[in-house]
C-alpha cells in the first residue's frame, strides 16, 4: 500500500488528494481501501497522474482548502486561451459562492461551468483543474451545509492553511 510505505494515513485524516491539482479528491475511507492501480483510480474519476498524494489537514475546513486550491489553479494559467483566462477564474468564483451558500441553482451553475471547461483549452490545464473541482464537489458534498452554517471543522468561511 502506497500510503503505508509513506508512514500510513493518520487516523484523523478525512481527505486525500491524488494526482495534484489535476487529480481527484478521495475520502480517507476511499483512500484506505483503494488499490493504487490505473484501473482502480478510474473508478474514482482519475489516475495516479504525477504520483502526488496530499493528505489534507483534518483541522482545516476542506471546503476552504478546495477554494484555495481552485483559486491557485486559476492563477497558474499561461493566459493563452479563454478557458484558462476566463473559465478557471469563473470556476473558482462559482466554487467560493457555492461554498458560502450551497443552493441547488449554484450547484447547477457549477456543473454547467465544469462542462464548459472540458476539452476546450489549448492545453490540458483547464481539464485537470475541472477534474479536481468535479471530484472535490462530489467528495465534499456532505461538508457544504456544515461550512455554510459555520459548523464545519474550522467554523466555516475561514481561510485554510495549506502546508
Amino acid at each position: 500500500d502506497i500510503l503505508a510505505l509513506a508512514c500510513g494515513l493518520p487516523a484523523d485524516a478525512r481527505h486525500v488528494g491524488v494526482g495534484g491539482l489535476g487529480g481527484v479528491l478521495l475520502t480517507a475511507q476511499d483512500a484506505r481501501t483503494t488499490i493504487w492501480t490505473g484501473t482502480d483510480m478510474k473508478r474514482h474519476g482519475g489516475s495516479l497522474g504525477p504520483g502526488i498524494f496530499t493528505v489534507w489537514d483534518p483541522s482545516e475546513c476542506p471546503v476552504e482548502t478546495a477554494i484555495q486550491l481552485l483559486s491557485y489553479g486559476a492563477g497558474e494559467s499561461a493566459g493563452q486561451c479563454g478557458p484558462c483566462m476566463f473559465g478557471l477564474p469563473a470556476l473558482a468564483g462559482d466554487w467560493a459562492t457555492y461554498g458560502r451558500t450551497p443552493t441547488a441553482d449554484r450547484f447547477q451553475r457549477l456543473h454547467v461551468r465544469l462542462d464548459l471547461l472540458q476539452r476546450r483549452g489549448a492545453c490540458a490545464h483547464p481539464d485537470g483543474v475541472s477534474r479536481f473541482a468535479r471530484s472535490a464537489l462530489a467528495t465534499l458534498e456532505p461538508e457544504f451545509a456544515a461550512h455554510a452554517n459555520h459548523s464545519c471543522q474550522k467554523g466555516g468561511l475561514r481561510h485554510a492553511r495549506l502546508a
